[in-house]
């Protein structure tokens, strides 16, 4: 069963987008959500039609670019980067492996781990990107992979 909501830091977590950035989408209106005591919360509908504005693709687009290009090009030594491929049968499926995902590196605080997500509907893809200290990300992989 997934989350029926989402902080501001998960979000930021999922998109790589920093939360002022998402605080000035807020502001702009391309990002719904409620604000509450304890800070903004958004619901799985609040989500998908945040992800669904051509410009919020884009600028993730970019961010996972970055991610990996940094990655390549050297430029965080001592770090790994893991790409896996997941299959799910539905969206509903993806944001399960995406919430399990978050919870996880949620435990992690301060560890300083690059996440994205995203599923792709045409083929029934959800792909994880993990970069950080090359043992962290090794260990939150495999106990996620593990327990599917």
């Amino acid at each position: 069963m997934h989350r029926l909501m989402y902080t501001l830091n998960d979000l930021a977590l999922m998109t790589m987008l920093s939360t002022r950035t998402l605080r000035t989408y807020i502001k702009k209106g391309l990002l719904q959500g409620t604000k509450r005591q304890t800070g903004w919360s958004f619901t799985e509908t609040d989500l998908e039609h945040f992800f669904e504005e051509p410009y919020i693709k884009e600028s993730i687009e970019i961010k996972k670019r970055a991610l990996i290009n940094d990655f390549v090009e050297g430029n965080n030594p001592g770090c790994a980067c893991m790409i896996y491929d997941y299959r799910c049968e539905n969206e509903s499926q993806a944001q399960e492996l995406c919430d399990k995902f978050i919870c996880k590196i949620n435990v992690l605080k301060g560890r300083n781990i690059r996440f994205s997500f995203a599923y792709h509907k045409k083929s029934k893809i959800g792909r994880v990107i993990f970069q950080g200290e090359a043992r962290v990300v090794s260990k939150l992989m495999n106990q996620c992979i593990m327990e599917e």
